[in-house]
């Protein structure tokens, strides 16, 4: 039931307008530490966490504000984390067409612990598409630096 309330949820389509890579730059661009809040799909829990946005450009950059606008405006349906990751590296291929787009998502659920269990429930889910999918080189650098402080 939860499931279908989740996918009932009608929303208008997220517009950020890119920027021109005017310098070319084609070096790993990463966004680190944007927040997020959510319901859980499955029970309709709270879902809350940090999401790394990392892409290497093409002809469009994503604004400073923009990465904070995608993640807010996925996160206000219910949805698990491994859909977060998927559906924001989607956008981030679909709306910048980068070379290559990555997502991690640390999530830490309320599911267990409200339902009664002692075990609080954290999950950190990846997507990774391009040349982060293909290229353990480049698939290595975003994890570190997603990794660091």
């Amino acid at each position: 039931m939860a499931r279908a309330l989740a996918r009932m949820v009608i929303r208008e389509p997220l517009s950020v307008d890119a920027l021109p890579n005017e310098a070319g730059c084609q070096d790993l661009i990463v966004c680190k530490g944007i927040t997020f809040r959510a319901l859980c799909d499955e029970h309709m829990m709270p879902v809350s966490g940090v999401v790394h946005l990392g892409y290497i450009p093409n002809q469009l950059l994503l604004p400073t504000t923009g990465a904070d606008a995608v993640v807010g405006y996925l996160s206000r349906e219910p949805q698990s984390p491994p859909q977060l990751a998927s559906q924001a590296s989607q956008w981030i291929d679909r709306e910048l067409q980068p070379l290559g787009a990555g997502v991690i998502v640390h999530a830490d659920h309320s599911c267990d612990s409200e339902r009664g269990t002692d075990a609080a429930s954290a999950t950190v889910s990846s997507s990774l598409l391009g040349q982060l999918r293909v290229s353990a080189v480049l698939r290595a650098h975003f994890m570190a630096l997603t990794s660091s402080r």
